[in-house]
C-alpha cells in the first residue's frame, strides 16, 4: 500500500526523510528531493530545530551562523536600503555553525536564491574554498571577510565601529575579558573581549541604538 501525507510541519516532512518528499509549488509544478545527499537527509531527520519548510517556502534566504547575526542583519538591511526584510521577501534563518551546507545542498537542487554569511575562522583555505564555491554557483553565494585577522563576526564589527562600541559596552578596567584563551584586557581590547563573551546581549544593544553602523 501507499500512504500520502500532506503537511506544513517541518518535523513531519523531515522525519519521513526528505528523499520521500514532493513539494507542490505555487508555479504549479512538483519538485522531488530524491537526489539530495544521504547526509543532508539524515541531518534534517535528526535535527530538533530544523527550519526546513521555512527554508523551502521562502523566496530569498539569508543563512547565518547564530543569534547575533539574526538580530542585527534586519536592522542593517533597513538602514542600508530603507526597506524591511518582509518588504523584500527575505527570510533570515539561523542554522547554527556551518550546518548551512545542508541547506545549500537543497537550494542547489531547486535553484533557490540563498546568501550565506559566515566566519572565515582565520583560515585562508576556508576563504579559498568559499571563493571556489561562489565561482561555480549562480543562485547561492557564501560571504565571509577576506582578511584572516577578521576571523569572526564580532571582530569585523568591532574593527569597523570601535568608537561606537566603546560607547555602549561598559567594562571594568581590572577585568581580563578572556575569550578562547586570549586575554583581551591585557592586550588593550577589553571592549572586544566583553563583546565576544556577551555576543547576544551586545547585538541586542546595537539593534536598539540609533547609531548608523558601518557594515
Amino acid at each position: 500500500s501507499q500512504l500520502i501525507i500532506t503537511t506544513h510541519e517541518s518535523m513531519i516532512a523531515s522525519r519521513l526523510n526528505l528523499k520521500n518528499l514532493i513539494w507542490l509549488s505555487k508555479a504549479d509544478k512538483a519538485i522531488m528531493l530524491d537526489n539530495i545527499e544521504d547526509e543532508t537527509a539524515d541531518f534534517f531527520m535528526k535535527a530538533d530545530d530544523n527550519k526546513f519548510l521555512q527554508f523551502l517556502l521562502s523566496k530569498k534566504v539569508i543563512l547565518v551562523e547564530g543569534p547575533t547575526e539574526y538580530l542585527l542583519i534586519p536592522e542593517m538591511l533597513r538602514n542600508e536600503f530603507g526597506t524591511s526584510i518582509e518588504e523584500d521577501n527575505i527570510t533570515i534563518i539561523s542554522c547554527g555553525g556551518i550546518s548551512y551546507k545542508r541547506y545549500l545542498d537543497i537550494a542547489e537542487k531547486i535553484d533557490k536564491k540563498v546568501c550565506v554569511i559566515t566566519d572565515n575562522d582565520g583560515d585562508i583555505d576556508r576563504i579559498e574554498e568559499i571563493n571556489e564555491y561562489n565561482n561555480n554557483h549562480k543562485f547561492q553565494k557564501i560571504f565571509t571577510d577576506t582578511n584572516i585577522e577578521n576571523y569572526t563576526w564580532e571582530v569585523c564589527l568591532y574593527n569597523l565601529n570601535e568608537d561606537k562600541l566603546k560607547d555602549i559596552i561598559k567594562i571594568k578596567l581590572d577585568s581580563k575579558y578572556s575569550f578562547n584563551g586570549i586575554d583581551y584586557g591585557t592586550d588593550g581590547l577589553p571592549h572586544l573581549g566583553k563583546m565576544l563573551n556577551n555576543k547576544v546581549d551586545t547585538a541586542y544593544r546595537m539593534a536598539k541604538e540609533n547609531y548608523k553602523w558601518n557594515i
